[in-house]
């Protein structure tokens, strides 16, 4: 159990986790090692979870409203959790996403995404060959590098393919100007 806002730290299968409770009240997640698949299970709402770097990361991320950081290394996610964000730094790691509402930052590496069924999903690219296979609908892919060797493999149609993405975080009724390509957007 969690207090509000309050971080702790785990180790599972000899790997370590920080782990930041996000609400502002008491909370809890489960956690464990799923033995037949050797993956680190997280399951609960509105956590960060932060994996050490440097350390090949297997996890399987059900955490709705939550964050997952597995740092550099050769990581693999099973990621069902919705309203997430999957980073996963540097190093080829391989993601398969079905949560809705989920941004995935692939980072530095020959990377493979699989999007089965990801509604809204947006996916970022960092340097590197990247695979991506798509069936979700309403994705955005951020392919990261102008001439970019990606493979991008979808069945969908409405997937937008970018060469970058930029975010924009607003408070309640702000409004903000942009400039993309010598146009403004208000």
């Amino acid at each position: 159990d969690f207090t509000s806002g309050q971080t702790q730290t785990v180790s599972i299968d000899n790997k370590t986790y920080t782990i930041t409770n996000n609400k502002t009240s008491a909370n809890t997640l489960s956690y464990g090692f799923i033995s037949g698949t050797n993956q680190i299970a997280f399951v609960g709402s509105s956590f960060s979870v932060t994996a050490a770097d440097g350390q090949a990361d297997n996890v399987r991320f059900f955490v709705n409203y939550g964050t997952l950081n597995t740092g550099d290394g050769n990581d693999s996610v099973n990621n069902s959790g919705e309203d997430s964000t999957i980073g996963l730094g540097a190093g080829d790691d391989t993601i398969t996403n079905t949560g809705k509402y989920v941004k995935i930052d692939a980072g530095d590496g020959n990377d493979s995404v699989n999007n089965n069924s990801g509604y809204a999903t947006t996916i970022g690219l960092g340097a590197g060959e990247d695979t991506i296979t798509n069936s979700g609908p309403l994705v955005v892919i951020s392919k990261g590098e102008t001439n970019s060797t990606d493979s991008v493999s979808t069945t969908k149609d409405n997937t937008v393919i970018v060469d970058e993405m930029f975010t924009m975080d607003f408070t309640s009724g702000q409004t903000q100007t942009v400039s993309i390509d010598n146009k403004t957007y208000t």
